[in-house]
């Protein structure tokens, strides 16, 4: 085995995070973690990559077992973290990124070679075939290129072991497409990889093993051709399947939004399009297809060039967020934690509505 956790428990004044789990890893293998928001996945995970040290229990690395382990010592092991958090320095390029800690040093001492850096940087990133520019800076990414990014980091230190916290979160179908690919490649390898996914399709497609967690507690580890998705989804709730609200066809009302010609010159051009009450109305694209800087443009967090915005057939006039929160719009970013101030550079230099002072917060 790769790495194994045994009888780990894990607790937080009164509340047990984890309760006596046990988990282990096999080379090349993808062991999929399951369960519903509070179950303990991330709190597993931690503990294995020397975030968080449990209250008991036995973590070996490596054939060896490991105490007071440190997130240096677990890279060091070969253990890679891809957070659902970016833990990435917003002011430094993709390439400063990656080589973070490990800079290559130019002819002179204490220098960095940049172009050596960029280089090596693009074409990891080429064969990896994701959609990343190595000069860019990471405050100017978009959340799903910023996991994209987190893996990268993680192929270049040639790590053993790869912990893949919902990746997929923020990615296009294509993207997906592609990290399913690149992890069964990372498999062939012999790379052991841990997916934690809300996404059960994506558990069943690339999972050899499936373990599952509810409130803390193992509800057993299964061999994924053991057990199908109504088991999985039982034993993470405690009920049936069936028992969930199932879809029913909604005949769509009076036009609630419309968009007409929508422009701004080298993002988005020329987008019309209605949407219904009681309507869900879909917007695809890869990533830097300009699908968040169009619902950007409708909400009046970036200005439009041209183009007009009808809500129950009157034109509105949308100069920034407030206007579209008081038009009756409420918007739910990719970037949850830090928008707006976490918006590309060039939009903060321009929108005098954004501010970062430690006494104001942010619009």
């Amino acid at each position: 085995m790769l790495a194994s956790i045994r009888n780990a428990t894990k607790i937080y004044g009164q509340h047990r995070a984890l309760n006596n789990v046990t988990f282990d890893l096999a080379a090349g293998e993808v062991h999929c973690l399951v369960g519903e928001n509070g179950a303990g996945k991330s709190t597993l995970t931690k503990i294995l990559s020397g975030a968080i040290t449990p209250e008991q229990g036995v973590i070996v690395l490596d054939g060896t077992e490991r105490r007071g382990l440190t997130p240096r010592q677990a890279i060091k092991l070969g253990v890679a973290t891809v957070y659902q958090e970016p833990e990435l320095i917003e002011s430094l390029t993709v390439a400063d990124n990656i080589y973070l800690g490990d800079e290559r040093s130019a002819a002179f001492p204490l220098v960095v070679d940049t172009r050596a850096q960029n280089e090596r940087a693009r074409e990891l990133i080429r064969s990896l075939r994701f959609n990343l520019q190595e000069d860019a800076l990471v405050e100017d990414l978009s959340s799903a290129q910023k996991q994209m990014l987190q893996i990268v980091k993680a192929r270049y230190r040639e790590s053993k072991i790869i912990i893949m916290d919902e990746p997929t979160s923020s990615f296009g179908l294509e993207e997906t497409n592609a990290l399913m690919n690149l992890i069964r490649i990372l498999k062939a390898k012999g790379i052991g990889i841990i997916y934690i996914s809300h996404f059960l399709e994506q558990i069943f497609e690339i999972g050899d093993r499936i373990t599952i967690l509810k409130d803390g507690e193992s509800m057993g580890t299964f061999a994924r051709a053991d057990v199908d998705m109504d088991t999985v989804i039982r034993k993470m709730v405690g009920r049936d399947a069936s028992l969930f609200y199932a879809k029913e066809d909604v005949t769509p009302g009076p036009v609630q939004l419309e968009l007409r010609r929508l422009s701004r010159r080298g993002v988005v051009e020329d987008v019309s399009f209605e949407v219904r009450a009681g309507e869900i109305f879909g917007l695809g694209g890869l990533v830097g297809s300009g699908r968040s800087e169009l619902v950007n443009l409708i909400f009046g967090a970036d200005r439009r060039d041209s183009g007009e915005i009808l809500i129950r057939g009157r034109p509105v006039r949308i100069r920034n967020p407030h206007d579209a929160v008081e038009a009756g719009m409420c918007l739910i970013t990719e970037d949850r934690k830090n928008w707006p101030c976490s918006r590309p550079a060039a939009w903060r230099r321009t929108s005098p509505s954004c501010t970062t002072s430690a006494t104001s917060r942010p619009c």
